[in-house]
This record gives C-alpha cells, structure tokens and sequence, in this order.
C-alpha cells in the first residue's frame, strides 16, 4: 500500500469535510448559537496544526482549544492544506511509518 498516497487522500477529503462543516456552521447561524460548533471546529484546525508541528518536531505553538471567529476557521482550513500539502510532498513512505516521540499540550510524552 502506498502510505504517502492514502494520507494525500485523507487529507484531501479532511480538507473538504472541515470546508462542509464550515458552511453548516454559517447557515445556521441565524437559527441558533453557533459558539459550540464554532468551538470544536476551531479545536479540530488546532490540533490538525499541533499534530503537524509535532510531526515536523516543532514546539507547540498553538492552543489547543482557540478562540476563533468563522472567518478565520475558513483561513485556517485554507492555511492547513497548503501547509499539509507542503508537508506531504517533502516526506517518503518510509518516513511516514517512522514512530515519533512528542509531549501533549500538558507537558507529558
């Protein structure tokens, strides 16, 4: 199986599916109190970020759970493909099936 194939494809459909919930979000905000929703989304574009820098061995520089408008959820979808993208087209399949060590937003490996 080609690992470095199949993570492009998930990361495609991610990409997509946070674009889906997104737009959910915005069409129900004159109907009710998008805050929940716009909470966990914006803790799911996190920690697809905080799993990246952890990947690439960088110190945690996000929150794990942001305060974000919708506006720059759409910025951070955007941003977090392309910086996937980047990612995926810098590493091999072998690298990919490598175990990596990292600490939790609390400090613990």
């Amino acid at each position: 199986m080609d690992v470095l194939k199949h993570f492009r494809r998930q990361f495609d459909y991610d990409v997509w599916a946070n674009g889906e919930v997104l737009a959910a979000i915005k069409a129900s905000e004159t109907g009710s109190d998008p805050r929940p929703s716009r909470k966990l989304l914006a803790h799911i574009l996190s920690a697809e970020g905080l799993w990246l820098e952890r990947l690439r061995q960088l110190p945690q520089s996000l929150p794990v759970w942001p305060e974000l408008t919708l506006e720059h959820c759409q910025a951070q979808i955007i941003e977090l493909a392309a910086l996937w993208s980047e990612y995926f087209s810098q590493v091999s399949d072998a690298l990919l099936s490598e175990e990596i060590t990292y600490k939790n937003s609390k400090g613990e490996s």
